[in-house]
């Protein structure tokens, strides 16, 4: 809706932070009048949280890394359903990269039921256009990245173990100017990593992570602390304790707010 009332030359339009107004404007009687009269007087009074606008160019940024993101997830889906194919003919996997040259190359030669062969090639000729369709986004996302103003960030982030230019991109553009945050456990809450708390008198409960904010930079910092829990002791130790007690999913995903916070 930004975006829309922008263009109109009568309108200021302001971005606004969507659960804090709810938090502001929690009612028993709520329609779509009374939210606008809520709006309109926090406005009048300066109390509408107002939300984070990047510059145009990093907006462009966010917008690649997202797309990327879902060409990868498109891929992952359709790796999964050849994998299911095989399940279902009672075949086992070749003991390689099951999408690499070699397995590529079994899963041509393999006897499977006409109906199956065909779900298995469209499924193939699908990973090789969603390959492709990566390949131009990562084209279009290095030339972007590669702002003066990020140098030094760029630099620093290459040395953490499990992560690379095009993750690296897609974490500056969905942090933009982290220098904002007030601390850095402010990152972890404004990605989504922290859990929900809920505490009455001397009482605390603990729950799922939020899992507010943007969706790629939470699977990238999860992605490296894959990495980071099998390399850095410290981050080993905190991962097999709570792999033994939780499970090896909580075990990474406590991990990644850990590392925000001692970067």
């Amino acid at each position: 809706m930004y975006r829309i009332l922008k263009h109109a030359p009568s309108v200021k339009p302001v971005a606004v932070t969507s659960h804090k107004v709810r938090m502001i404007a929690e009612m028993v009687a709520k329609t779509d009048k009374i939210d606008a009269g809520i709006l309109c007087l926090l406005s009048q009074i300066n109390l509408l949280p107002r939300a984070y606008l990047p510059d145009p160019a990093v907006e462009e940024l966010r917008e690649l890394v997202r797309y990327r993101a879902r060409q990868v997830g498109l891929r992952t889906r359709s790796k999964n359903l050849i994998q299911g194919l095989l399940v279902r003919a009672g075949l086992v996997a070749p003991h390689v990269r099951m999408f690499g040259p070699a397995g590529r190359e079994h899963l041509a030669a393999v006897t499977l039921p006409p109906v199956m062969r065909f779900q298995a090639d469209g499924y193939l000729e699908m990973i090789h256009l969603l390959e492709e369709k990566i390949d131009q986004a990562e084209a279009r996302i290095h030339p972007l990245g590669r702002r003066e103003t990020w140098r030094e960030d760029v630099a620093l982030l290459d040395t953490i173990p499990g992560i690379g230019p095009v993750t690296i991109y897609a974490t500056l553009a969905e942090l933009d100017d982290y220098r904002r945050f007030r601390k850095r456990s402010a990152v972890s809450t404004y990605v989504g990593l922290v859990p929900v708390s809920k505490r009455s008198g001397d009482a605390s409960c603990y729950g799922r992570i939020s899992q507010r904010g943007s969706t790629v930079l939470r699977s990238v910092l999860v992605e490296v602390a894959r990495h980071v829990a099998a390399k850095v002791p410290r981050y080993q130790r905190l991962f097999e304790t709570i792999r033994y007690r939780k499970g090896y999913k909580k075990a990474v995903v406590a991990v990644a707010p850990q590392r925000i916070q001692d970067a």
